[in-house]
C-alpha cells in the first residue's frame, strides 16, 4: 500500500518540469503547436465584377490600386460637391454604390457624360421620383419666401408634404439646405439685376436686417437703378450675417456683389468714397434764401424810385 512517487519531467522547449503524463515526445502540452481550425468559407461572394459592372455601365474598377470609380462623375466633376467616387473609393459595399447612384450630383454628371456635355438642363432626364421630390422642395421654399416666413418652419412644411404623400429628401429639411435651395430660386433674378447694374449709369443699394431668430440674423438688399430713364426697385439678394456689427454687414454687401465683375478693392475704395448718411440741404431752404434775396433787392429798388 505505499505509493510510488513518479519523478517530473524538464520539457526540452521551456524547461518547466512537468508531471510525464502532460508531456509528448519531452515537450509539454503548452509548447505543442496545436493545428487550429481554418475559417469557413463565407457563404455570400461579392458578385462585383458580374452584376454591379454590368448594370451600372458608368462604375469602373481598377485590380491594381482595388478601388472603384464613377467614370461620369470623374468627367464632369459638380463643384461644390465632395464625390468620395471621383477619386476613387475601397469600400465595396453595395449600399454605398446605391447612395451614390440616387444623389442629384450624379445624375447631372452623368447626363452630361451621356450627352458628350452638351445638355443644359438634367430637370427632365432625372427618374419620375427624383423629380417629384425637387419639385416638393422647391414649392415648399418658394411658399416660404413668397408669404416673408422664416426658413425654420421648412421643416414643419416638409413633414405636410410627406404626409400629403409627396417626397422631400430629409437632407434638405434643414434651414441651411432651404437658404441653398432659395439662392437657386433666385439665381436668374440675380443675373438679370447684374445685367441691369452694368448697363444703368447710376444705381443705389438699400438693405434691411431681418431676424429669424436671436442667432441668426440676414440682410436683405434691394438695387435701386435708372434704366432708360425709368427709375425701378428690385430684390437682389439675401445673405446670412455672422454678426450685425457695420463691418459684417459689408462683408455681407460685398457677398452680395460678387456677381458685379469688381474685385475686393475696388469695392472697398466705392465704399470709401460714397458719403454716408449725407443729406443734402432742402430746396425749399434754398428757396427760402432767394426769396429773402428778391425781398432784399426789391425793397431797395423801391427806395431808390422814391429818392
Amino acid at each position: 500500500g505505499q505509493e510510488v512517487s513518479t519523478p517530473d519531467v524538464e520539457c526540452h522547449t521551456c524547461h518547466f518540469r512537468v508531471c510525464p503524463g502532460c508531456t509528448t515526445d519531452g515537450i509539454c502540452t503548452s509548447c505543442v503547436e496545436r493545428c487550429r481550425p481554418s475559417d469557413p468559407p463565407s457563404p455570400k461572394k461579392r458578385q462585383f465584377k458580374r452584376k454591379w459592372l454590368l448594370t451600372r455601365f458608368w462604375l469602373r474598377y481598377e485590380a491594381t490600386t482595388d478601388k472603384m470609380w464613377c467614370i461620369a462623375c470623374q468627367q464632369y466633376p459638380q463643384l461644390g460637391h465632395s464625390v468620395p467616387f471621383v477619386q476613387g473609393i475601397s469600400n465595396f459595399m453595395l449600399c454605398s454604390v446605391k447612395y451614390h447612384q440616387r444623389s442629384g450630383s450624379h445624375a447631372v454628371s452623368l447626363a452630361l457624360w451621356q450627352s458628350g456635355g452638351r445638355v443644359t438642363s438634367v430637370i427632365q432626364t432625372l427618374p419620375s421620383h427624383v423629380l417629384q421630390g425637387i419639385l416638393a422642395l422647391f414649392g415648399t421654399v418658394y411658399r416660404i419666401a413668397h408669404r416673408s416666413g422664416p426658413l425654420s418652419h421648412s421643416e414643419g412644411d416638409a413633414e405636410l408634404v410627406s404626409l400629403n404623400g409627396g417626397t422631400i429628401i430629409p437632407c434638405y429639411r434643414s434651414p441651411p439646405s432651404g437658404r441653398e435651395v432659395l439662392r437657386f430660386i433666385s439665381q436668374p433674378f440675380r443675373i438679370s439685376q447684374g445685367l441691369v447694374i452694368k448697363e444703368s449709369s447710376f444705381f443705389s443699394i438699400a438693405s434691411d436686417s431681418c431676424t429669424d431668430r436671436a442667432a441668426k440674423k440676414e440682410e436683405l438688399f434691394f438695387v435701386r437703378a435708372v434704366v432708360d430713364g425709368v427709375m425701378a426697385t428690385n430684390y437682389f439678394s439675401c445673405q446670412p450675417l455672422p454678426s450685425g456689427t457695420a463691418p459684417g454687414i459689408v462683408n455681407a454687401l460685398k457677398w452680395a456683389m460678387a456677381v458685379a465683375p469688381e474685385d475686393n478693392d475696388t469695392l472697398d475704395q466705392r465704399f470709401a468714397a460714397a458719403p454716408r448718411n449725407v443729406i443734402d440741404v432742402d430746396d425749399d431752404e434754398h428757396e427760402e434764401e432767394e426769396d429773402e434775396r428778391d425781398e432784399g433787392g426789391e425793397g431797395q429798388e423801391e427806395q431808390e424810385e422814391e429818392e
